[in-house]
């Protein structure tokens, strides 16, 4: 009898964390060829203080390196994107104001360069346009009152060719910004013309920077959105309510909007305690929120993933972890798939490590015991949009500098918490010819490994 085997199955989904002993986060994930890069920060240096943290995985979860980014007295990076070449992230300084931080890294995750802009900047978004990068955050430094939002356009090299802010005279901030046709939509709170503490903000911005129109949603309390995507025939935001929330505490908070900005739909989710949606991503039939529910039976919270269809119904939601906080900050879609991003107090060296957890189309890893049904419901909202009339303001950064960040190898340990493989067909060549497909289920596991 003749037959053939077909290759060993390989490694399929996989949860990991990745860090030492101190605190480490993942704030962005992004696809590559090959694999992953993740951005965030790391406290690898102990009392030399939190560096800036880049690391490129394999498909697997291997790493195939990382970086940290030693600025003095410290740094943070929130977001990353590809770019010809190599990747952009942005954060900021900690210095005291802090600065803006942009830096342009090679494939290999040497230094092209890095620019700091400063007094008292922060970027919490940044996306490639056509011929530079646009990126988004928060201005607070002597001059603007308590903080407006901060929208700049950069050159390839990292130098400006215009900046915007936008708000009144309190408090306002842009945590999400993406390009459309003919300009770019920024989402985040203002303080200066809500009707409570924080409203829900979106800001419609034509090429140049200027504002094409202008929506504030939300209630008497603290609304927030903290990502926001195009759709086919508008937008979708995502983050948490107050006002609407169940007791003293916030829920998560969809909200789809029209290419105007008007609402179509509006729902929270959650339950008695506070969860809340960090990202949110389009899929072929809904979206995919991800961040964090406590309205569970950890205290702390689990690392929370909920699919919806396109009216905003619940299809599937699972919850991600065990007895300490353990949170998505970022998530993306992959062929067979999502790949997510945070951190996680309940596995890896005991206090914040990375969390990267590439999940199947539903959430899932095969006989992974962390991951469990969460118990959110969804409940109408009733946010009325509201019109803003304000202009930006043209300004100069006070100083803008080639900053010197500098660069170290890294070795954080990997902790493998899940692992599934492959259903491979094996065909047997008889007599009467027949198929046997091989599952070799998932395990729980949970390896330390470099």
């Amino acid at each position: 009898m003749s037959f053939f085997i077909a290759n060993p199955a390989k490694a399929d989904h996989w949860i990991k964390a990745y860090g030492g002993d101190q605190n480490d986060e993942i704030n962005s994930i992004i696809k590559t060829d090959g694999g992953y890069v993740a951005a965030g920060y790391t406290e690898f240096f102990g009392a030399r203080g939190t560096a800036a943290w880049i690391m490129k995985l394999n498909e697997d979860g291997t790493i195939a390196w990382q970086k940290g980014y030693k600025a003095v007295p410290g740094a943070y990076l929130l977001s990353i994107i590809k770019t010809d070449g190599g990747y952009v992230a942005a954060g900021d300084i900690i210095s005291d104001p802090p600065s803006g931080w942009i830096i342009k890294i090679n494939e290999d995750g040497s230094i092209a360069w890095q620019k700091t802009y400063w007094d008292g900047f922060y970027f919490y978004s940044i996306i490639k346009t056509d011929n530079g990068y646009i990126a988004a955050g928060y201005s607070s430094g002597p001059g603007y009152s308590s903080g407006d939002g901060w929208i700049m356009k950069i050159n390839e090299d990292g130098t400006i060719a215009w900046q915007k802010r936008y708000g009144g005279n309190k408090k306002d901030k842009i945590n999400s910004i993406i390009k459309t046709d003919d300009g770019y939509i920024a989402a985040g709170y203002t303080e200066s013309f809500g009707a409570g503490k924080s409203d829900a903000w979106i800001i419609k911005l034509n090429g140049d920077g200027s504002i094409a129109w202008q929506k504030r949603f939300g209630g008497d309390e603290d609304d927030f959105i903290n990502s926001i995507i195009k759709t086919d025939d508008g937008y979708v935001a995502a983050g948490y309510t107050e006002s609407f929330g169940a007791g003293e505490d916030y829920d998560a908070w969809i909200t789809k909007l029209n290419e105007d900005g008007d609402i179509v739909w509006q729902y929270r989710y959650g339950g008695d305690k506070k969860d809340r949606i960090n990202s949110i991503i389009k899929t072929d039939d809904g979206y995919i929120g991800a961040g964090v529910i406590d309205s569970t039976m950890v205290e702390s919270g689990d690392a929370w993933i909920m699919k919806i269809n396109e009216d905003g119904d619940i299809i599937w939601q699972k919850r991600y972890g065990e007895d300490n906080k353990d949170e998505i900050n970022s998530i993306i879609k992959t062929d067979d798939g999502y790949v997510a991003a945070g951190g996680t107090v309940s596995f890896g060296a005991g206090n914040m490590d990375g969390f990267v957890l590439n999940l199947d189309q539903d959430g899932d890893v095969n006989g992974c015991e962390i991951i469990k049904t969460s118990n959110a419901a969804r409940y109408p909202t009733t946010a009325q949009t509201n019109n803003i009339v304000q202009d930006p303001v043209d300004f100069d950064v006070n100083h803008v500098s080639d900053s010197d960040a500098t660069i170290s190898d890294l070795d954080v340990n990997i902790y493998t918490i899940c692992k599934s493989v492959a259903t491979v067909a094996v065909p047997l060549l008889g007599p009467f010819g027949y198929l046997v497909l091989i599952t070799l289920l998932g395990f729980f596991g949970y390896r330390r490994s470099r």
